[in-house]
C-alpha cells in the first residue's frame, strides 16, 4: 500500500508544481486523482487476491524461466500495457490543465513506474521472480506512446489488442482462479496487433485511394500447445483495421472523439488471414 500512496503523492506533487500548466483545473485534478487512486486500489486488491495470494518468498529475480513462459507473448502484453497506461496518464494530465510538455514527460515516467510496480509481485512469488524483460517491454510501450505525441507520423501506427474465446483447453488453464487472472493468462485467445494506416504507407500521389480510416493490421498470437514448456507455435495474422477516431472526425464532437479514442485500444472484428502456420481465412476475426 505504501507504493500506492507514493505514486499518488508524486502525481499530485507534479501537478501542483508544473510550470507550464494551462489554467490548471483543481476540479478536474481532483477527479483525475480519485480515478487514479481507485484504479491503483482496484489493481492492488486483484493482485493481492490472485498472484500475491501464494505463499510469498524473499524478493528475488527471475532465473531465466520467464523467457520460456507463453512463448513470450506476455511481453506483448506488457508492451501494450505500457502503451495504453502512458496514453491514459497523458490525456488525464492534459485534461486537468497540465502543460503538454510536462504531461508528456510525466506520463511516460509514470507508465514505466507502473510497469515496475506490477512486476514486483512476481519478485515475491515462489514460482516466478522479478523480470527485467517484462519491465523493458512495458518501458518500450510507454516510450512508444510518448514518441507518437512527439512525432505525429507515428500516430498512423498503433498497438491494439483483441480477445475471443476460441480455444478452451490448454496447459495454462487452472481451476480455482479468479476470472480476471484466467483472462490475463489466456494467451492462446489473445491477439496483439500493430496497425498501420493504408494511405500513410502509399506514395504521396496515391494517398487517397482508400478511406483515411482504413488500415492494415499485423497480429501475433500463440496456439494452445504453449501449456508445455518450450512447445507450441506462434500464429501470425494479417487483417483490416478501422480507426474509429477518423470515422467520427466529421462530427466535430470532442466527447464522441474521446470515446472513439479509447475504443481504438481494441481491434474490432474484421476479415483476416492467418498465414503462419499454414493459411486460413476468416470472414471476421475477433
Amino acid at each position: 500500500m505504501k507504493k500506492n500512496i507514493f505514486l499518488i503523492f508524486i502525481l499530485f506533487s507534479f501537478l501542483f508544481s508544473s510550470q507550464d500548466s494551462i489554467k490548471l483545473s483543481y476540479k478536474r485534478l481532483a477527479l483525475s486523482g480519485i480515478a487514479t487512486a481507485g484504479a491503483i486500489g482496484a489493481s492492488y486488491f486483484v493482485m493481492r487476491n490472485t498472484w500475491w495470494s501464494e505463499n510469498s518468498t524473499d524478493f528475488h529475480f527471475d532465473n531465466g524461466a520467464d523467457l520460456h513462459y507463453a512463448k513470450n507473448l506476455d511481453k506483448a502484453g506488457h508492451l501494450y500495457g505500457g502503451y495504453i497506461t502512458q496514453d491514459l496518464y497523458y490525456r488525464s494530465l492534459v485534461w486537468s490543465g497540465v502543460g503538454k510538455n510536462s504531461a508528456l514527460c510525466w506520463s511516460a515516467g509514470l507508465g514505466i513506474f507502473d510497469q515496475i510496480m506490477i512486476d514486483l509481485k512476481d519478485g515475491y512469488a515462489p514460482r516466478w521472480g522479478f523480470s527485467m524483460y517484462d519491465v523493458l517491454a512495458g518501458t518500450a510501450g510507454s516510450g512508444y506512446g510518448a514518441l507518437q505525441k512527439i512525432y505525429p507520423v507515428l500516430e498512423d501506427y498503433d498497438l491494439k489488442f483483441s480477445y475471443y474465446k476460441r480455444k478452451d483447453n490448454y496447459g495454462f488453464s487452472q481451476s480455482g482462479r479468479w476470472m480476471i487472472e484466467e483472462l490475463i493468462e489466456d494467451y492462446p485467445n489473445q491477439t496483439y496487433w500493430l496497425t498501420a494506416n493504408i494511405n500513410a504507407m502509399l506514395p504521396e500521389m496515391a494517398d487517397r485511394l482508400f478511406p483515411d480510416y482504413l488500415g492494415l493490421a499485423f497480429g501475433v498470437s500463440v496456439d494452445d500447445g504453449i501449456g508445455n514448456k518450450d512447445s507450441g507455435e506462434y500464429e501470425l495474422y494479417l487483417s483490416l483495421d478501422l480507426d474509429l477516431e477518423k470515422i467520427v472526425e466529421p462530427l466535430n464532437n470532442s466527447t464522441v472523439s474521446s470515446i472513439a479514442h479509447y475504443l481504438n485500444y481494441i481491434k474490432f472484428p474484421a476479415p483476416a488471414l492467418k498465414f503462419y502456420p499454414g493459411a486460413k481465412g476468416y470472414w471476421l476475426y475477433m
